[in-house]
């Protein structure tokens, strides 16, 4: 199959190349899809904070937060 053109001025795919290219991004999209829900399919809880105290990686910061909020002045 001819799929490129040139590679002189970077990389310049014929119109199968491009339709190739396509196709290969949508199957590794939901390839990828496939893939973490395999993963995370008996995960019941997305709850990283929680899980994080639970395995105890990361301790939470407690008090005032390191930005204070931004307070709008009315004049």
């Amino acid at each position: 199959m001819h799929t490129i053109k040139s590679i002189t001025d970077g990389l310049a795919l014929t119109l199968s190349g491009k339709t190739i290219a396509i196709v290969f991004g949508f199957g590794n999209l939901f390839l990828t899809a496939g893939i973490l829900s395999l993963i995370n399919w008996r995960s019941r809880d997305f709850n990283l904070k929680k899980q994080r105290r639970k395995i105890r990686l990361v301790d939470l910061p407690k008090g005032k937060p390191a930005v204070a909020p931004i307070v709008s002045e009315t004049v």
